[in-house]
C-alpha cells in the first residue's frame, strides 16, 4: 500500500541552465526521470550531462512544436521530409493548436506518418548520443491528432519503450485553504496522499540566470519565464516538500518501476 510518485522534469535540451537544473534537481532533490527535447538548441550539452548521470531516467519529450519567441528551431529530419509540421522557414510551429489547423484547411493537416518519422529520427539522435531512453511523452500534448494516439503506442511498442501518456496516475489531492506559498500548497497535497496510489509531480525546472533570463514565450518579459521555471525547480527541490515526502512515506519511482 505504499504511496509511490513519479517525479518528471520536462524540457531537458532547452537551455543550459535548465540542463544544470534538472541534473542538480535529480542529485539534490527528487527528481527521478527527465524528457530530452533532441530537436533543441542544447541536446549535445544536455547527452553530455545525462551520461555522467547514468542514475536519471531518460524519456523522449517527443517535440513537433517550438513555442519560444527567443529560441526558434525544428526538426532533426530535413525539412523536406516533413513539410506538414513546419513554417516556410522550416521552424516547427509554435502550438499544437496553429499546426493542427495551418491554414485552415483539413487537406493541410499534419501528416501522422511525418510524426512517426520525426520521433524514430529523434529517438535514433538520443541513442546514438549514448543516452538509453526508457519512455516517451509528448512536448505540448499533441497526441490528441486524430490517428495519433494509437499511432504512438504502436511506435513505443516497436522500440521497446513505454508509452507513458497512458500511464494512470492519481490526481493530486485538492486542498482547502489560501496558499500564499505554493510550496506550501504542494506540501499539503503530499500530506493528502493516499496509501496505495501512485502520482506524478511534473516540472520544468530552471534557474532564474544565463540563458533562461531573456527566454519568452509569446512576448513575456525578461525573468518572467525563468523566475517561474525556478519556481518549478522548487517543488523538487525545497526542503519542506522533501521533508513531507519522507514523513508520508513517500517512494520516489522511475517509469520503468510504474
Amino acid at each position: 500500500m505504499a504511496i509511490r510518485l513519479i517525479n518528471r522534469a520536462d524540457d531537458i535540451g532547452s537551455s543550459l541552465i535548465a540542463n544544470e537544473a534538472i541534473i542538480d534537481a535529480h542529485k539534490d532533490g527528487m527528481v527521478t526521470a527527465t524528457s530530452i527535447m533532441v530537436p533543441a538548441p542544447h541536446f549535445e550539452d544536455a547527452a553530455a550531462r545525462l551520461r555522467d548521470c547514468p542514475s536519471l531516467e531518460v524519456g523522449l519529450h517527443a517535440t513537433i512544436t517550438d513555442e519560444w519567441d527567443s529560441d526558434r528551431w525544428g526538426p532533426v529530419l530535413p525539412v523536406e521530409e516533413v513539410p506538414s509540421i513546419v513554417y516556410d522557414d522550416g521552424t516547427f510551429f509554435k502550438n499544437c493548436v496553429e499546426l493542427w489547423e495551418r491554414y485552415g484547411d483539413e487537406k493541410t493537416r499534419p501528416s501522422n506518418d511525418e510524426i512517426i518519422n520525426e520521433l524514430r529520427a529523434q529517438l535514433n539522435k538520443a541513442r546514438d548520443a549514448g543516452l538509453t531512453v526508457t519512455y516517451l511523452d509528448a512536448h505540448m500534448g499533441f497526441s490528441w491528432f486524430h490517428g495519433l494516439d494509437d499511432r504512438l503506442q504502436e511506435f513505443c511498442d516497436e522500440e521497446g519503450i513505454l508509452y507513458s501518456l497512458r500511464f494512470e496516475c492519481a490526481g493530486f489531492p485538492e486542498v482547502e485553504g489560501e496558499f500564499d506559498d505554493p510550496i506550501d500548497k504542494l506540501v499539503a497535497q503530499i500530506n493528502a496522499f493516499e496509501d496505495g496510489k501512485t502520482y506524478r509531480l511534473v516540472g520544468h525546472p530552471a534557474y532564474d540566470r544565463g540563458d533562461m533570463v531573456n527566454m519568452s514565450i509569446r512576448g513575456s518579459e525578461p525573468h518572467a519565464i525563468s523566475k517561474s521555471r525556478d519556481g518549478e525547480r522548487l517543488r523538487f527541490m525545497d526542503p519542506r516538500v522533501l521533508k513531507a515526502c519522507e514523513d508520508k512515506g513517500v517512494e520516489f519511482i522511475k517509469h520503468t518501476e510504474y
